[in-house]
This record gives structure tokens, C-alpha cells and sequence, in this order.
């Protein structure tokens, strides 16, 4: 699957190509590329590069928050009657 915009951009051009031949005017691969681009992308939100250490980042910090919602919260303890004998 794609990550970023650029590689959808990569990948368009060279179906523009692989469609139009290496013949045709760069005008009509560039037209079909960003035809291409436009249908794959659709409503999808990428980013224009892909950053792995970003990506990761932002894994970990949710986990974190996470991770510190369940070691902060309390959880309730119901007071025990004392033990006659």
C-alpha cells in the first residue's frame, strides 16, 4: 500500500507510461498521471512524504498516553466490614 503522495505520484507515472507508450508527447503522460493520482487517491489523507520515525513517534506517543491513562486512574476498592469473632 502506498505511504506517501510521492510514491502514488511515482507509481501514477509509470502507469501513464506502461498506458501511452514511451512515444507519446510528455504533455498527454503527464495529463494520464495526474488522472491516475486523482482516482487512486480519492478522499485518502497521506502525507506528501512518508517519515518512518514520525510514524513511529506518533504510534508511541499514543501508547504512552495510553499506558498512562491505565497506571493513573483508580480503580475503586469497596471498603470491607471488619471481621467480628
Amino acid at each position: 500500500m502506498f505511504k506517501s503522495r510521492i510514491e502514488i505520484r511515482e507509481f501514477a507515472v509509470r502507469q501513464a507510461v506502461e498506458l501511452l507508450g514511451t512515444g507519446s508527447p510528455q504533455k498527454d503522460i503527464v495529463a494520464k498521471a495526474r488522472d491516475i493520482e486523482a482516482y487512486i487517491i480519492g478522499e485518502a489523507d497521506l502525507p506528501e512524504v512518508y517519515n518512518d520515525t514520525e510514524a513511529i513517534n506518533g504510534i508511541m506517543g499514543s501508547a504512552m498516553q495510553m499506558l498512562q491513562g491505565i497506571s493513573c486512574s483508580e480503580i475503586p476498592v469497596e471498603d470491607k466490614p471488619a471481621k467480628k469473632k
